[in-house]
């Protein structure tokens, strides 16, 4: 009967100073590649927002992490698609203005819409115009409205699940150019 035993191979700690500017250079490389498939869906957006990305060694782990710097509009704009923003009624308010109380306010919302961005992918598509312009008959002229909200679009999770097995490919591919280097 024959006998063997498994031992476990257990990686050590990464010393990055050993690996040089190559694995710096490569995790650089695939942030900013996190940070344009994460930007694809806002290609028309007048703001942008503005991501960032931190790459982090902790002991046998390497990371990136991909952020909002939170400092403009297109920043909030991209986090509500990104999370969803819950539905609610919305009611017009009257003006204040002298002479115009005695208009009762009306919204002004669009008879139908399509967004741009599709829950789940990186892709947007041909959205209803923005802005008050337009023919009068495209829009309704409610005093109340119940508005859907915005659908979780996910881009966070989706860009994630996109680049996990590709993160780990670079990495080995960098290991692979470091081991021939040396």
């Amino acid at each position: 009967m024959a006998n063997f035993t498994l031992t476990p191979i257990l990686a050590k700690e990464f010393d990055v100073s050993a690996y040089g500017s190559r694995l710096d250079r490569s995790m650089r490389n695939v942030g900013n590649s996190m940070r344009e498939d994460l930007a694809k869906p806002t290609r028309t957006w007048e703001e942008k927002p503005n991501f960032k990305s931190k790459k982090s060694v902790s002991g046998t782990q390497l990371s990136i992490t991909i952020y909002l710097v939170g400092d403009n509009d297109g920043d909030k704009h991209y986090l509500w698609l990104n999370d969803g923003v819950e539905g609610k009624e919305i009611t017009a308010k009257p003006k204040s203005e002298a002479g115009e109380s005695a208009k009762i306010p009306r919204l002004k919302m669009r008879k139908t819409f399509t967004a741009k961005t599709i829950p789940g992918t990186l892709t947007s598509q041909r959205g209803s115009p923005t802005g008050g312009g337009g023919d009068p008959r495209e829009y309704n002229y409610p005093h109340t409205v119940q508005w859907t909200g915005i659908k979780a679009r996910n881009f966070f999770d989706t860009v994630g699940n996109d680049w996990e097995s590709k993160f780990v490919s670079e990495m080995d591919a960098a290991f692979g150019k470091i081991a021939d280097e040396a």
